[in-house]
């Protein structure tokens, strides 16, 4: 995950990281991906969209065998990852 999609992560969230010179040094977690669904599904479209995305990229993985939620949710680090780069494509579309 790139600082550009980890500060599109946090302004998403509406977390405040500007002054706090610690938001890169931030370790996404099992607590901030549990709000981030919480904020995702929120708007039921947004939902299907990043759900549609991270399909995606789990069908072109080799980590085949695994459902979809375990591989999604089993992992912050990839959850993560995979909502950083959903925004970025989401925040391009609608510029």
């Amino acid at each position: 995950m790139t600082d550009e999609q980890k500060k599109k992560v946090f302004e998403y969230m509406g977390w405040d990281f500007y002054g706090c010179s610690s938001w890169q040094k931030h370790p996404l977690e099992g607590n901030d991906m549990v709000a981030a669904i919480n904020k995702i599904g929120q708007n039921d479209n947004e939902w299907i969209c990043f759900l549609g995305d991270c399909q995606f990229v789990k069908a072109k993985s080799d980590d085949w065998i695994k459902p979809f939620i375990v591989w999604l949710c089993g992992n912050p680090e990839r959850f993560f990852k995979l909502m950083g780069e959903w925004l970025e494509v989401k925040n391009n579309a609608v510029d």
